[in-house]
C-alpha cells in the first residue's frame, strides 16, 4: 500500500519495487532507475461517445461514472490527481481492485481510468480507449530499491535487465 511504502521497515524489507516515482517521498531511503513515462487513458466498451476519437479534455468526462481502484493505489492516487488537475471530483460508481474493474467496465459501470501500456495489459486488451489530451499529467514508473543497502551481481543484472526490457517493450508497443 502507498501509505506503507515510504516507511523504513518497508524500504529495507524489498530488493525492489516497481513504482511511480511520485510515490517514492522519502528520499533518504530511496533510489531507482526510471523504467519508462507513460500517458493517461480513458477505458471504455465499444459504442462509447468516446470511441474513434483519438483523444479528449479530461473535463470532457466530468459527468461520466467511474470505475476507480481502491484508494491505496498509486494508480489511485494518479487519477485523483490528475481529476483534479482537470477542475473535478469525479463521481465513482465503484471502487475496486484490479480484476474486478475489468468486470465493472464491461458490465457498463462506467469509464476506466489507466495509461497506454496498463491498456495493453491481458485485464484491460479487450477494451477501446483514448489518450487525454489534457490534463497531461505522466507517469512514470521506476525500479527502486534501499539505498543503504548493497545490491548484489544478481540485483544489479535483474535491474539492469528490467529497465532495458521495459526500453525495448515501450519502443515497440507506443
Amino acid at each position: 500500500k502507498l501509505d506503507d511504502l515510504n516507511q523504513d521497515t518497508v524500504c529495507g524489507k524489498y530488493d525492489f519495487i516497481i513504482t511511480a516515482q511520485r510515490d517514492l517521498i522519502d528520499k533518504d531511503c530511496w533510489v531507482y532507475s526510471v523504467l519508462y513515462h507513460d500517458w493517461p487513458v480513458l477505458v471504455f466498451n465499444e459504442g462509447h461517445p468516446f470511441g474513434g476519437r483519438e483523444s479528449v479534455d479530461l473535463i470532457e468526462a466530468k459527468y461520466e461514472n467511474f470505475v476507480a481502484l481502491s484508494k491505496g493505489y498509486s494508480s489511485r492516487r494518479w487519477f485523483d490527481e490528475t481529476c483534479a488537475a482537470a477542475g473535478f471530483q469525479p463521481h465513482i460508481a465503484v471502487e475496486c481492485d484490479y480484476q474486478l474493474r475489468s468486470e465493472m467496465i464491461r458490465a457498463n459501470y462506467g469509464l476506466g481510468f489507466s495509461s497506454i501500456l496498463g491498456q495493453k495489459s491481458n485485464i484491460l486488451h479487450e477494451f477501446k480507449y483514448v489518450r487525454l489530451s489534457s490534463p497531461i499529467i505522466t507517469r512514470t514508473q521506476v525500479i527502486a530499491w534501499d539505498k543503504r543497502r548493497k545490491l548484489s551481481g544478481a540485483a544489479n543484472i535483474f535491474r539492469a535487465f528490467m529497465v532495458s526490457y521495459m526500453k525495448e517493450f515501450c519502443q515497440q508497443n507506443s
